[in-house]
């Protein structure tokens, strides 16, 4: 998401910015309401590029997991381009399994695959928290952090502690 805001900011304010600007959570002090403002609008959701093999990893997974897509849309006219999006590029998640949300730590999940530093604080200790490493959640204590947007170090690292689940299991 960051670095289609980043083209898209850029190409609007004739500015310069990388992913990599971006050191904290909170996007005004970088980009202003104004920057802010691109990713509140129609389409922009669903003009995201994938990370590589993400696709392929979830629908693998979901294979022998559910998976619950839980969001946090900025407002209702977002949501509904990230539902749709959802929808269109991971066919083989429920819709129901699709959730809206600002309050993820409240969702009965063992696991939470996210890099908000707010949601992997507040998941903390109810969950596994596996974060998308980025400059803004370094300082976030986690259980796992997933490098370079390597899905499929994500999916070894799922089918890790499937077999530590499954040693415990038989125990």
């Amino acid at each position: 998401m960051l670095g289609y805001l980043c083209l898209q900011y850029n190409y609007k304010y004739n500015k310069n910015i990388t992913i990599n600007d971006f050191i904290e959570w909170n996007l005004e002090p970088l980009i202003g309401k104004e920057g802010k403002q691109i990713f509140h609008k129609v389409g922009f959701f669903s003009n995201l590029k994938t990370y590589p093999n993400t696709i392929k990893v979830l629908e693998d997974l979901s294979k022998k997991h559910e998976i619950l897509i839980i969001t946090n849309p900025p407002n209702a006219i977002t949501a509904w381009d990230k539902y749709e999006t959802f929808k269109k590029i991971l066919p083989f998640i429920p819709k129901d399994n699709i959730i809206m949300t600002a309050k993820k730590e409240l969702i009965n999940v063992d696991l939470i695959f996210d890099d908000s530093p707010i949601y992997l604080k507040s998941c903390r200790g109810k969950m596994i928290t596996v974060a998308m490493d980025r400059l803004y959640n370094k300082n976030v204590e986690v259980n796992f952090r997933i490098f370079n947007n390597n899905w499929l170090e994500f999916e070894s690292l799922i089918k890790g502690l499937e077999v530590i689940n499954n040693k415990k299991n038989k125990n």
